[in-house]
Parts: structure tokens; sequence; C-alpha cells
């Protein structure tokens, strides 16, 4: 594996190799099924964007009421386009948290529910709505206490570790031109 400040360290720490000497803040980087961009010598995020089915943009986009089982089917098919295509989340297990998270999303409230003007629970839809900005192709970070996950989509790393196979991709300000280049490679 080599670092993504572009140092391939060993135990001793007196060897290294200089494999790219400039890596640029938010360098896009494909690496494998991983799509992410550079936060930091610590901290990737993901570039992928998420769709999802008109039935489930119609729910997420409404202000109108919607059925329990609505609400769940929007939530399975989030958990079903993320369990296939966005490996990044297992950073942290964000992936296993969301997994694991279902049965309390269930038991949350349809509606928002207040005490004394203050916020008790969100309800089904706020969630959904948060977990999509934790999903969303940004450095964008949520916590989703109501269903028991803190910091979502906060990937901070000891380092970024990248595969030889690893390919960075180097994008005109337009992204109209493109080029890749395999560490490989270098």
């Amino acid at each position: 594996m080599k670092n993504i400040l572009a140092i391939n360290l060993n135990k001793s720490l007196n060897k290294f190799d200089v494999v790219l000497d400039k890596v640029k803040y938010r360098q896009v980087i494909y690496d494998g099924t991983d799509h992410l961009m550079l936060g930091s010598s610590k901290y990737k995020y993901s570039t992928k964007q998420l769709v999802l089915s008109d039935q489930s943009m119609k729910i997420l986009s409404s202000t109108g009421e919607f059925s329990n089982e609505e609400l769940i089917k929007v939530f399975d098919e989030i958990m079903y386009i993320v369990n296939k295509n966005f490996s990044l989340y297992d950073t942290r297990g964000f992936r296993d948290k969301l997994n694991n998270a279902r049965e309390n999303f269930i038991k949350l409230p349809n509606k928002t529910l207040f005490e004394k003007g203050k916020l008790k629970q969100h309800s089904k839809l706020e969630i959904l709505k948060q977990i999509l900005i934790g999903l969303h192709a940004n450095a964008g970070r949520v916590d989703l206490k109501d269903i028991g996950v803190n910091n979502f989509g906060a990937m901070v790393t000891s380092g970024v570790l990248l595969s030889p196979d690893a390919t960075i991709v180097y994008q005109s300000p337009t992204g109209l031109f493109e080029r890749k280049v395999k560490l490989s490679d270098l």
C-alpha cells in the first residue's frame, strides 16, 4: 500500500520512496471501486453520487405525509445502493452502522416530536434527508443520533492508504478534459 502523502513508509521509517511530489487538495482518485477526493492526508470523501428511484425522490422532496412502509422502503433502497456501490463507507464502519440502524429507523415516528417547544425526536423523513447529506459527494457529515450513528460521513483515518492500482485523476476546471495516471506507473 502507498500512503497518499506520496511516501511508502516501512517500519523503520528510514527508507521511503517519493511517488508523487505534489498531491493537490481535493485530488480525485479511483482506487478499485472507491472513488474519492482528498481533504487532507487523513481525510477523504466520496465522489460517487447516490441515484434513487423516482418514487423515492418524490417522497424525499415532498412535504406531504407518507406511510411508514413507504419511508422504510426508501431507507431500504438507500441501503441497497450503499451496500452495492459505496465501499468507501466501510471507513470507520459506516456501512455496517447504517445497516445495523434499520431497527432504530423503523422505531422512529413519522412526524417530528416536540416537547414543550423543544425537539424530542426526528421523523423518519428528516433522518432520510440527513443520511443523504452524509452520503453526498462532498465533505458533508451529520450526526444521526436518533438511529445510533454519530458523525456519519466523517472519513478520517490515520492516513489515506492507496493500492498500487489506484489512479490519480487530473481534471480541467470545466471537467471537459481529464488525464488518468496509475500509481504503479509512476
